[in-house]
């Protein structure tokens, strides 16, 4: 029994170790000025393939981590862009 528990449990640090190794995390200016447009962008980019996004009011960066054979970037930003916020490749 001992030893099923610990195979299961390197197989699951393997798993998840592979999992994030195959994410990216980029970070881009997305134009905004408040709380409320922090919750529209990053609602923007809720979609399958992101894994996880934080945009700062102060800086105005958007920091991304996302799955790149599941999306591309261009299509993230494309996304916010049609939610209404500039950003560094296309204008709202």
């Amino acid at each position: 029994m001992k030893t099923i528990k610990l195979l299961s449990v390197i197989i699951l640090t393997i798993l998840s170790t592979s999992l994030f190794s195959q994410s990216k995390t980029d970070t881009f200016e997305v134009s905004g000025n408040c709380t409320a447009c922090k919750a529209r962008i990053e609602k923007a980019i809720k979609i399958p393939g992101v894994t996880s996004a934080d945009w700062s009011v102060n800086t105005k960066l958007l920091t991304a981590n996302y799955i790149p054979s599941q999306i591309k970037l261009k299509s993230l930003q494309k996304s916010i862009a049609e939610a209404g916020h500039d950003n560094s490749k296309f204008a709202a």
